[in-house]
């Protein structure tokens, strides 16, 4: 019984110090890096076992969308399982919060990009206006002309 105690109480004590969080983004499929290290597209769940009021950089990446820089911090909600083993040694007060269960993120779509289809534009432009705006991304640099033969393609309906 005391093996089993000794194998326990380190495997509580560890458990209880992890904080998970899920990651989750409008735009499905966005890379989600924590702390610099790629973790996966999102909805990915992620985590670590830093002490308390610690941040981690968090940071989304999706092409045709601005990068999403920021950070969450390990005190957005209190960790029970720390705050009593805390009532009985000083570590676990170290771990005494955690973060949210779940954040989400809605990324903000790069200017100058082109997006036929991307649901944005209720006010239905004509054909000759979405040709013309095409056309003006073209003529500044801003796309190629693989580029534009796809959108002109989509718009035109072929």
């Amino acid at each position: 019984m005391r093996k089993l105690a000794f194998f326990l109480i380190p495997v509580i004590l560890g458990s209880s110090c992890m904080s998970t969080t899920l990651i989750d983004t409008k735009q499905k499929g966005a890379h989600v890096y924590f702390d610099g290290e790629y973790k996966g597209e999102s909805p990915v769940k992620v985590g670590n076992t830093k002490i308390v009021s610690t941040c981690t950089d968090l940071r989304i990446e999706l092409e045709g969308y601005e990068t999403l820089l920021t950070e969450i911090c390990r005190d957005e909600e209190p960790a029970i399982g720390p705050i009593v083993a805390g009532a009985c040694l000083y570590v676990p007060w170290l771990w005494s919060f955690k973060y949210k269960k779940n954040h989400f993120y809605v990324l903000k779509e790069k200017e100058n990009t082109y997006n036929i289809n991307d649901g944005s534009n209720e006010d239905q432009k004509s054909k000759a206006e979405k040709l013309k705006e095409l056309n003006d991304l073209k003529d500044r640099g801003l796309i190629n002309d693989e580029e534009y033969k796809k959108a002109k393609s989509k718009i035109l309906g072929f």
